[in-house]
């Protein structure tokens, strides 16, 4: 089973421990990890990513210079770095015997056995993936310029079918959609990949993509459209996307950040405190917290989970 990350210095501890948490639940499984850098890894931080495998399990690094992306303009968010676009160019990175993979964003864990989503029917496909916790913004479609009827994915999950990638060569098609459109691109790398795979993907169950928003009381989805997939992602869900909620931020109030702790006490950050978000919360964004805690207004997020408790 091939494993692709992408990641900078900044994400290193998280993506190690999304890393322990797949080797823990897929211990029968020969797993390589293929992890895309830059030149700020260190030797360091290699060998901390190599004390969190366990298992009949591997990790090879490959180099990405950010001077290729530098003409893009790329405006990097407070939970978004340059190392999210990597992944467009895994074509030219990766060995050419590879032909599928799944990527994993580093702000997740995988709780469950990965071998089903490995062996998903990809024929004729460049993707699979799960829907996006704000599907149902029209914006998006507006912005990006096709129908909602095909609807829109978060890119935090991917089964990559190599070979078609190769085949019909995304690669140079995802740079030239970048030159003509980077001024669009307000999800940036997930736009691209949503915009031309826009036909050529195959939707995930849930499970598989469980985010943040699936949760909140307030949604951006069709939460009808999908009642019978909601409640496994929600109370058994076989990866765990902290989408907008960090577990290592002090100001992280999901509901189960414990579950990351749990793994992070099996890796070399076991004991790194929290830190302060790169973004802090304002007076008001404070004050419905402590009215949250205190009960005088509802939840941010719906508890429909024994499991996870």
């Amino acid at each position: 089973m091939d494993i692709l990350a992408c990641t900078d210095k900044n994400y290193i501890m998280p993506c190690g421990v999304m890393m322990r948490s797949l080797c823990e639940n897929n211990i029968n499984e020969h797993i390589v990890f293929h992890l895309i850098v830059d030149e700020n890894v260190d030797k360091r931080c290699k060998n901390k990513l190599q004390q969190c495998l366990v298992g009949d399990s591997t990790i090879h690094f490959y180099h990405f210079d950010n001077s290729i992306l530098k003409k893009y303009a790329i405006d990097q968010g407070h939970h978004l770095t340059i190392a999210a676009y990597y992944r467009l160019f895994i074509c030219d990175i990766l060995p050419q015997n590879i032909n599928r993979i799944i990527y994993l964003d580093c702000d997740l864990i995988v709780r469950h056995s990965l071998k089903k989503l490995w062996n998903t029917n990809l024929t004729n496909k460049a993707l699979g993936a799960v829907t996006d916790m704000g599907e149902a913004l029209p914006e998006r479609y507006s912005r990006l310029n096709y129908p909602p009827s095909l609807g829109y994915f978060n890119s935090g999950v991917l089964l990559i079918n190599l070979a078609y990638w190769r085949e019909h060569k995304l690669q140079d098609v995802f740079w030239k959609y970048m030159e003509e459109n980077i001024r669009k691109l307000k999800q940036h790398d997930q736009d691209v990949l949503n915009y031309i795979c826009r036909n050529s993907k195959v939707n995930l169950p849930f499970i598989y993509n469980s985010q943040d928003g699936f949760g909140y009381n307030k949604v951006f989805f069709d939460v009808k459209k999908y009642a019978r997939e909601l409640p496994d992602a929600l109370t058994a869900p076989v990866i765990l996307h902290f989408t907008a909620n960090k577990p290592w931020e002090k100001e992280c109030d999901h509901p189960y950040k414990s579950e990351f702790f749990k793994y992070q006490k099996l890796t070399p950050w076991k004991e790194m405190p929290l830190v302060s978000a790169k973004i802090p919360l304002t007076r008001k964004q404070k004050l419905v917290r402590f009215l949250r805690m205190i009960g005088l207004i509802k939840p941010r997020y719906k508890i429909l989970t024994k499991e996870l408790m």
